[in-house]
This record gives structure tokens, sequence and C-alpha cells, in this order.
């Protein structure tokens, strides 16, 4: 089954990240003027489907509903039927239960929906003992259900580990993960195995993400896969096996996005692992060495590079110890992002100057 997913919504950010990688062994194919080209076109075939009517309704369900007094996490999950009134913000005990239900009124249609949390759907919740003394019980499988007028307009299922360290505190999660779909005929979201997981082992820490989302409108389909993850070493309480401080070491990042309609699709591909360089002298700032990665636009490799991510001339605009490799030649980050961004280089220079 193919894996969804769901595009980002800008492209200006996403171009600082994706030309903040390394070298890859193969030509680039696209000139720096292409590149250019390619970025915009894709961020704005993206506005256009992620600006879709259809796509804003998704988050129109819950939309003036305020859950936060309810969905609290304490020495038992919430329970019980509960039922909202628009007029006093609160929620109203109707009856007990084993699960969680919510009722309310969608404004401004009237339409009565539901929220049905089933807490152990598919594994039984725990109870852990946390750091400063509190105990909570915690979901291992549960599932989630949004009803609108009788009809599932949201279901989803989540797997959790809930780990306990050597001195039997629940200090940091094992898994999180969760899948599902949410949306009517107008547009469709689909979480495809979308979370973090965290191993440990003494002063080391691993924490690895990956995911898939996919949103299809009528405007088209947009959507992203990604992995992700740090490694860092950490210094735990020795009574309490609780992390302390820490510093992100290593990591990597790959991420497949795109969008697509009736008349014209578009793709972007990147990758990269990264090494943190820490300041070895006063006034010197992180910065990142980068390695393995590349991007590509619509199939096709655009630009390797190689080198340190930082801004050490400190005028704002990073990249000029990391070199970038096109088609027709090479040239720094920073001189790219001068020569092709230049409102967004002004903007940098701006930001780091009012820092």
């Amino acid at each position: 089954m193919q894996t969804p997913r769901i595009a980002l919504s800008r492209a200006a950010p996403l171009i600082v990240l994706a030309l903040a990688a390394c070298s890859d062994p193969q030509p680039a194919g696209m000139t720096a003027a292409e590149t250019r080209q390619n970025l915009n076109a894709i961020q704005l075939h993206a506005t256009s489907v992620l600006g879709d009517a259809g796509a804003g309704q998704l988050a129109g369900i819950l939309n003036g509903i305020d859950t936060s007094s309810v969905l609290v996490l304490g020495a038992q999950l919430p329970r019980g039927i509960y039922e909202y009134d628009h007029v006093t913000d609160t929620w109203t005990l109707l009856g007990a239960s084993e699960d969680l239900e919510l009722r309310w009124s969608v404004e401004p249609s009237g339409e009565d929906a539901t929220l049905l949390i089933d807490w152990d759907a598919t594994a039984a919740t725990v109870v852990r003992d946390l750091v400063g003394g509190e105990v909570v019980e915690l979901p291992q499988g549960s599932s989630a259900q949004v009803t609108v007028d009788g009809a599932v307009v949201a279901d989803f299922d989540q797997t959790a580990t809930w780990p306990v360290n050597d001195c039997g505190y629940l200090s940091e999660p094992g898994t999180f993960y969760v899948s599902g779909t949410a949306g009517e005929a107008a547009a469709t979201l689909v979480v495809d195995e979308t979370g973090v997981s965290v191993t440990s082992s003494g002063d080391h820490l691993s924490a690895q993400s990956h995911g898939g989302l996919e949103l299809s409108s009528s405007a088209g389909r947009a959507w992203l896969d990604w992995t992700a993850g740090l490694d860092l070493s950490v210094v735990r309480d020795e009574t309490t096996c609780a992390v302390t401080d820490g510093d992100v070491e290593s990591g990597h990042v790959s991420f497949d996005f795109g969008v697509e309609s009736d008349t014209d699709h578009a793709s972007v591909g990147f990758a990269t692992n990264f090494d943190v360089i820490t300041p070895q002298a006063p006034g010197e700032k992180l910065a990142l060495g980068l390695s393995g990665g590349r991007l590509s636009l619509n199939g096709m490799l655009a630009v390797t590079w190689a080198g340190v991510l930082d801004d050490a001339n400190g005028n704002g605009v990073p990249g000029e110890n990391l070199t970038l490799t096109f088609a027709d030649g090479s040239m720094s980050l920073e001189e790219f992002l001068l020569e092709h961004y230049a409102g967004l280089s002004w903007g940098m220079r701006v930001a780091g100057a009012l820092r």
C-alpha cells in the first residue's frame, strides 16, 4: 500500500533547510536558476492545493470546543459521558462509562457530534510513577472516533509503550504512534504510522520519528513522508535517572513531499545526516557539519553540497562555508540566497540584527 503523505504549505523555510545538506556522488542535473524556478513553482502549486476550501473544513469540526478541562492526564484517565454547553463553555457529566464520550453540537449548523475514546481498545492501560511524585494512567492501544449526525468523520488508532528507567520511573516515552483518517467528501486526511520512539542506554539517548500524511481534496492531493532522528549525550539524576541535561551530537532527516492536481504535479525529495560542531572559542556559535544529503525536484537531482552550515562572517545570512554544486557550477549557500532570494536574505539579516 502506498504510504500517505501531505505537503508543506510554505517553501521559503524549506529552501534554507533543504539546501542545508551535503554531498552526493551523483552529478546535479539542474542549474542554480532552474533550481530556484522549480522551488518557486512547487510553492505556488502547493498553495493552490492546500488553499482549497475543503481542506480548511477539516479543522472546523472541533472549532470553538475546549476539551482541555476534560482531557487531563492523572492517576486515572478521564472516563464518563459528557455534554458541552456552548453558553457556559463547560462540560456536564451525564453518566459513567469505561470510555470517554464527549457530546456537543457543531456551530453554527447545530449538527450533533460525538467524540468516543476507547482507552483500552487493543491493549490494557498502564500506571506509571513520574519523577515528580505523580502517578499517571496511560494508554497503550486506544482508539478515537468522531461522528457528526451519525456519520464517522474521524477514526484513529494509537499504540504506545511507556518503559520505566533503571530507577523505576517513567522519564521518557518508549514509542507513540497514531494512524487513521479524518474528513468528509470535501477533503480527507490520512495519517500513516506517525509518531516517535525513544531508546536510551546510560548517558546516550536516541529519538526517532517517522510517518506519512496525505491530504486529498477537490483541488488535488498533497503528501509528506519522513524519517528523522537525533542522537544525544545526556546527564541523568542519580536518584531518579531522569535526564537533567543533554546535548545533540548528530542526527539525520529525510522527506518526500509532493502535490498533484488534474493539470500538474510537483515533488521535493531531501535527505541529510548532520553532526553538531560545538564552539571552540568565546563568541563562536554552534554549527552543523553536513554529509550524505541531496535535494531532488520533480524527480531530478537538483543540487548536492558539502561543508559546514554556519554564519561565520556574522552577516545574518548562513552558508558561506557550505558549497552547493549545480549542473552549471558551484557557489556557497550564502551566494545562492543573496542572488536568488534577496528578500529572504534581507529578512535574515534584519532578524539577526534584532537578536
